[in-house]
């Protein structure tokens, strides 16, 4: 065993040469080129050094408890829609129009696109049932940048609210700030 690895070992010396006997004119020519001064130092080569124990009992350790806190984060119960947004994380914005004019809602996310305001769905529904008028419907949390989102459509007067799971479910939109055009 130690006869192989002595010979797979000065294989790779002698590859190791020739690699750089082919590459020692191309480094002197780019010296040249570059002006910068040639390099008369010896190469070094060295072995891979197989990882040690306990770099692999900590990997092993992080690894552990990444999964644990995944399947903590998993058990702890209750639906993805009834999370509040992350603090100071921007949440998309959906836009529907229930108007019979088409177009509305392409314009009203025209508008948030200028103030730099993160998109989410955009589309028609039918009959909203929220009455005439503009709505803007936060989920829990969000409702600091839904009064931001509503002072850029200022000028239809928008009614800030929170959201309902019924229309969260009815327009297929969890954890986004949604504007009804109605």
């Amino acid at each position: 065993a130690r006869q192989r690895q002595l010979r797979a070992l000065r294989e790779q010396v002698a590859h190791a040469m020739a690699l750089e006997a082919r590459q020692r004119p191309l480094l002197a020519t780019a010296a040249e080129v570059t002006g910068a001064p040639a390099q008369s130092t010896p190469s070094v080569y060295r072995a891979p050094r197989r990882p040690r124990r306990a770099v692999m009992a900590t990997a092993l350790a992080l690894l552990l408890a990444a999964i644990a806190a995944l399947a903590l984060s998993l058990s702890s119960g209750g639906s993805s829609s009834s999370r509040a947004p992350v603090p100071g994380a921007p949440v998309p914005v959906a836009v529907f129009n229930a108007t019979s004019v088409p177009g509305v809602a392409r314009s009203v996310a025209t508008t948030l696109q200028a103030g730099h305001v993160r998109l989410g769905k955009v589309g028609d529904i039918k009959n909203a049932g929220l009455g005439h008028g503009a709505y803007v419907l936060y989920p829990p949390g969000a409702e600091t940048q839904a009064r931001a989102v509503a002072q850029l459509i200022g000028g239809l007067s928008p009614t800030v609210t929170p959201i309902q799971p019924q229309v969260e479910n009815a327009v297929n939109v969890h954890r986004e700030i949604v504007i009804v055009l109605d």
